[in-house]
């Protein structure tokens, strides 16, 4: 699903496949909610994942994340992006107490 005002794409229809899409900057992170917390880790944009975004008319084929390109603040705005998309947009009734980023 698309969020427009937010410009991310979340898909939370895969079991073991759930993952959020920031459109401005290319960055994925798959992630899973273990009771009150939620884990990311970053992943590549595949096919299947730029084929879900055409079904809502969103085309991310040419969009690529590039850790070498970002700083690290960039990277921690990114994530704190996402952070308040996840928090209080996608779950806001599930009283999420953090979200965390991990990086290999």
């Amino acid at each position: 699903m698309y969020f427009d005002r937010q410009k991310v794409i979340v898909d939370t229809n895969n079991v073991g496949k759930t993952y959020i899409i920031d459109i401005e900057s290319g960055f994925k992170a798959e992630f899973n909610m273990v009771h009150d917390v939620i884990h990311c880790w970053p992943d590549a944009i595949e096919e299947s994942d730029i084929e879900k975004a055409k079904e809502d008319r969103i085309d991310i084929s040419r969009i690529s994340y590039n850790y070498k390109n970002f700083t690290c603040k960039e990277v921690k705005d990114i994530c704190e992006k996402i952070e308040s998309f996840l928090k209080y947009i996608q779950y806001p009734s599930k009283k999420v107490k953090k979200v965390l980023f991990h990086f290999v």
